[in-house]
């Protein structure tokens, strides 16, 4: 915890450290347990987690340093590009291309991205692969920034990956060189990279191949951990009934294919008597079955659950073959440190909060159980006995109520959306993800090279086919899921330090946490710190919230469903009315004319300008002017507030909020002072 403190202390603050902090705070640390280690050992081991707080923080910054690379400036329109294709992902609209560029017009060589991300023209990509040159017209934007402040930052998601431009590719792309020789002059690191995503594109395309549609997609999802295909409504189904951690490659699917492989090594030693007699053959089972979940983590492409799951599953086979008993919490705190030392920035995702959300509570909850069923049996005589069916039942519900609680917290603050019915919907799509799904995708997998993989992907098919109507009868319950503003940090703080504090802690008092819990749960339906305005960065959509009635208004000409499904995690809304001109039967307390729009907003009057002439009569009667395309003097609103065109464009996307008492609090989703939101590297 104090070495995951450090790492996201680094990602939270607002300007660039200096890049020996950790390094100092560990030299302090240091010197303070030396002077204190014979005297207090609570003051010893406090300076040990003020210690490893240093190294998570020296950590993150070595990492987000070593992987700086040049970041596209300002846009650049119809640029000519040579580049090699490092990944395809297909998906239900146009296909996206991740490209490692070797030359871009009106470009230096010193500020070319590393890569760039495309979306290709319709069918562009169908005939291209992993590895081949190409040349193409594009036009390239410097990564975009969080759609509101506190939002998901896509430039630092890119900074980590070192895409340093995105855009669209115009008109045809060209092959310049057919694979065969495309690894010629790379890296070991890259030639393998493009190795394994080869691998991995080819097992996609056999999958597709065996199982058309959304199945296959699903099947594409489960093994080689590409989700881009799934459609939307796919999607929704399985996150409103509470299955979307099966898309997931986490400890399930890792642990399904480690068990799989283990017991069919096992079986088929056990047929030769003379081996299993004179052999571990165990133990060797247990090796077979380590190598062969590192191949699936390396064929699923290694996101953070996945290693987390992998390294947990390792460690309990490793312990196997050692003669070792590994899980508990050491174990899943084990597979914390190596991850975050591996790749400190999967901190800020979600993906590795609810992995690791989720399993520091099963571990604590099952410990506690397994500790109190042993003193039962102990006293009566005897452990209970209970039907196997029951056990599975009660395992697959209490495993569900107890994940879902975990990561409730995390859902709403990254999703704004929570499903309600996820013990039904997993009790029943759960066993056949264990017994059907994954065991037969596997041994398609081990018969792909022979092409003997029809059968058993079959079999997968009508399991994923089964999963899927699951999710959707459930999904279309009535009141499957709810919607809800997304939860605010401090919030989601208190509800780590509670369940930290309830997992770590043995005895009475780990209870306490439970108050940390409740308050970090309770305190958001209090207290509603939603924006009354969300400001695109271009200035092309503004959303208004009417408190009065609890609905939204957009207004703009980039109203677009990407937009509206993003503004509505902070606002807690399903769905947003479009308000154009002169339309007034929407029930907006706005109303739009040719020159900007106006109205009465939580009390205060709101002026939109779209014409530089209207300024002047806006500013003397708003309480807030924004003007998207036009610079606003300060002269000139000095009694208003003001959002304009130079404001967008220095802080990006804006959120305004309307305090009690008549202030008017606006904040920018830009931090100028990081590595990842300054355009030059070097500065």
């Amino acid at each position: 915890m104090a070495l995951g403190l450090g790492v996201a202390g680094y990602f939270g603050l607002p300007r660039e450290p200096w890049i020996g902090a950790g390094a100092s705070l560990i030299l302090v640390s240091a010197l303070l347990w030396l002077g204190c280690r014979t005297r207090s050992e609570i003051a010893a081991s406090a300076m040990i987690g003020l210690g490893l707080v240093g190294l998570g923080l020296q950590v993150a910054a070595w990492h987000a340093h070593g992987v700086a690379a040049p970041v596209l400036e300002r846009e650049l329109r119809a640029v000519g590009v040579e580049a090699r294709i490092l990944r395809i992902e297909q998906r239900p609209g146009r296909d996206r291309l991740i490209l490692a560029p070797d030359r871009i017009d009106r470009l230096n060589p010193d500020r070319t991205p590393a890569r760039i991300r495309l979306t290709a023209p319709d069918r562009a990509a169908q005939d291209l692969s992993v590895g081949q040159d190409v040349t193409l017209r594009a036009t390239l934007r410097p990564p975009a920034g969080p759609a509101y402040p506190g939002g998901f930052d896509f430039r630092r998601w890119a900074w980590f990956q070192q895409i340093g431009a995105t855009g669209f590719a115009i008109g045809p792309i060209e092959v310049q060189r057919r694979d065969g020789d495309h690894s010629i002059g790379l890296s070991i690191g890259l030639s393998l990279g493009l190795a394994v995503q080869t691998v991995r594109d080819r097992v996609a395309q056999r999958l597709r191949a065996a199982l058309p549609g959304q199945t296959g997609e699903v099947a594409v999802a489960l093994v080689v951990g590409d989700r881009s295909g799934l459609k939307p409504e796919s999607l929704n189904a399985m996150r409103d009934s509470g299955l979307a951690h099966l898309l997931a490659i986490s400890g399930l699917h890792i642990g399904l294919v480690a068990m799989t492989l283990f017991f069919s090594l096992r079986l088929a030693f056990l047929a030769w008597d003379r081996l299993a007699l004179r052999f571990p053959i165990k133990k060797w089972a247990a090796a077979g079955a380590l190598v062969g979940a590192f191949a699936y983590m390396i064929l699923s492409g290694a996101p953070p659950p996945t290693q987390r799951a992998f390294v947990m599953t390792g460690l309990v086979l490793i312990a196997i073959m050692v003669d070792r008993r590994a899980v508990s919490m050491r174990l899943v705190a084990l597979a914390a440190v190596i991850v975050l030392l591996w790749n400190p920035s999967t901190v800020t995702g979600a993906s590795f909060q609810l992995s690791f959300a989720a399993v520091v509570a099963l571990v604590a909850f099952y410990e506690a159980w397994s500790a109190r069923r042993m003193g039962a049996a102990e006293r009566e005589g005897g452990p209970p006995r209970t039907p196997g069916l029951v056990r599975y039942a009660a395992g697959v519900c209490a495993t569900t109520l107890i994940a879902s609680a975990a990561t409730a917290p995390f859902v709403l603050h990254h999703f704004g959306r929570l499903a309600l019915y996820g013990v039904v919907a997993n009790l029943a799509a759960v066993p056949m993800m264990a017994f059907l799904v994954m065991p037969a995708g596997l041994l398609g997998l081990l018969l792909m090279p022979i092409g003997l993989e029809q059968g058993p992907l079959w079999l997968m098919g009508f399991g994923i086919d089964a999963v899927l109507v699951i999710a959707k009868t459930v999904a279309a319950w009535e009141g499957s899921h709810i919607i809800a503003p997304t939860t605010p940090l401090w919030a989601l703080f208190l509800c780590i330090a509670g369940g930290v504090w309830l997992a770590i802690w043995r005895g009475g008092w780990r209870w306490w946490g439970a108050a940390g819990l409740a308050l970090g749960c309770l305190a958001p339906l209090a207290i509603d710190d939603r924006p009354d305005i969300l400001i695109a960065d271009t200035g092309g959509a503004i959303a208004f919230l009417d408190r009065g009635t609890d609905r939204a208004f957009l207004i703009g000409a980039e109203t677009d469903g990407y937009l509206a499904g993003r503004w509505a995690r902070p606002l807690g809304l399903a769905e947003f009315a479009a308000v154009g001109d002169g339309e007034a039967d929407t029930g907006a307390p706005i109303r739009c004319d040719a020159l900007g729009c106006a109205g009465p907003l939580d009390g205060r009057l709101v002026a939109l300008s779209n014409d530089s002439r209207s300024l002047k009569v806006d500013c003397s009667r708003a309480a807030l002017v924004i003007a998207p395309a036009t610079p606003i003097p300060r002269a000139l609103c000095r009694e208003s507030r003001s959002v304009g065109f130079f404001d967008l464009w220095r802080g990006g996307a804006h959120a305004v909020r309307f305090e009690p008492g008549g202030a008017i609090d606006i904040r920018a989703a830009h931090t100028e002072g990081r590595l990842w939101s300054n355009p030059d590297p070097a500065r």
